[in-house]
């Protein structure tokens, strides 16, 4: 497997995994819901980055943002407040720390992945 089909792969299980964190966020009352709109914004520009624009230079810049925004998601949640005794006592509790730390690693895998591509694609172009 070549690393960009790798890094799409991995763009979108994070992506899936965010959606499924913020959902968590919601249900567990972390978030009200104001910055669901934001959040959905978000989602849909990291969906276009990595399905529509992939291969290109803005495609690996949205995908290199979301990773690390998916990175980090677990230093996010772990100031502050930290992880509330809501979550804890939840039965999603288990899920939602879980995919708090896959996020946080395909997140920085993805970003890893990107910042090698647009580098490979710097490259390239100087040696032409």
């Amino acid at each position: 497997m070549n690393h960009n089909r790798t890094l799409t792969l991995l763009s979108l299980i994070s992506i899936v995994l965010m959606a499924f964190h913020l959902t968590g966020d919601f249900v567990l009352g972390l978030d009200k819901g104001a910055a669901s709109p934001v959040a959905a914004i978000i989602l849909i520009v990291w969906l276009i980055g990595t399905l529509v624009l992939g291969g290109t230079r803005w495609g690996y810049v949205i995908m290199l943002l979301g990773g690390l925004l998916g990175a980090g998601m677990p230093f996010i949640h772990m100031r502050g407040r930290g992880i509330t005794d809501a979550i804890g006592a939840s039965t999603l509790g288990i899920f939602f720390i879980w995919g708090l730390f896959v996020v946080g690693a395909t997140g920085s895998v993805s970003a890893i992945l990107s910042l090698q591509e647009l580098w490979r694609m710097r490259t390239s172009k100087a040696r032409f």
